[in-house]
């Protein structure tokens, strides 16, 4: 579990990371050996070697020189990153700008005075962080991949075949259908909408009459036998989601 510190003042990338680790301590002792903390002291060095995916969690520092915390912020969502971010920042007037790159929490400095705010985002971030985690194993071409849950659009299968259809390419794998779906329907997120199709519903843009539309603007038929329980799973998340 990868988490990202980028703030330009070294005594609050420590502060930081004890404040994470005392909270694991506290309510996720099993995971905090887990945990690795990467500190950058400008947004510049953390962009310089960014990937998508690299970090469960980044906490960034609104006000640093050159490329703000706002910027970089932006940046990590164009590159089609969707991990919790967590803003550093001496002030609220960027609040409601941080409602465009889906920030997950802002921490007011000093963050010795924070304690309570701290733990109070923690516990929103972690769900969610555990949850983009998750990984689905399977088998291709011989060799053991893990595939992260998160980057499953949606899963189809024939007789002798399973395709995860993923954020940028499809793949096939020979581990059966059944062992996909007792792995995959344990979390909110995937729906099994039609005979031997599960989707992610975090992929969904869009819920029609009889079809999912996706976020790659591809159409996933709903069962008519399974109409309504799907169209009720599919609101369950969507009232889950909103109160997270």
């Amino acid at each position: 579990m990868n988490i990202a510190i980028i703030d330009d003042d070294s005594h609050v990338r420590t502060e930081v990371e004890l404040g994470i680790r005392s909270y694991l301590i506290a309510k996720y002792p099993t995971i905090l050996a887990a945990a690795k903390f990467f500190p950058f002291p400008n947004a510049e060095e953390f962009l310089a070697d960014f990937q998508p995916g690299q970090f469960a969690l980044i906490f960034l520092d609104i006000y640093m020189a050159e490329i703000t915390g706002m910027e970089a912020a932006k940046r990590i969502r164009h590159a089609g990153d969707d991990t919790p971010l967590v803003f550093l920042t001496t002030s609220t007037e960027y609040q409601l700008a941080g409602y465009t790159v889906f920030a997950a929490g802002y921490l007011m400095k000093p963050l010795s005075e924070s304690h309570a705010a701290f733990s109070q985002v923690m516990d929103h971030c972690l769900p969610i962080v555990l949850s983009n985690l998750q990984q689905l194993d399977v088998v291709i071409e011989h060799v053991p991949m893990q595939i992260p849950f998160r980057n499953i659009l949606y899963l189809c299968s024939s007789t002798r075949a399973v395709q995860l259809h993923l954020k940028n390419r499809v793949i096939t794998t020979g581990c059966s259908y059944q062992d996909c779906r007792d792995r995959l329907l344990v979390d909110q997120r995937f729906a099994e909408c039609y005979h031997r199709i599960i989707i992610n519903m975090d992929a969904v843009s869009r819920l029609d009459e009889e079809s999912f539309l996706m976020a790659d603007d591809e159409s996933i038929p709903i069962s008519r036998r399974k109409k309504t329980e799907v169209k009720q799973r599919y609101m369950n998340y969507l009232l889950t989601r909103t109160a997270i």
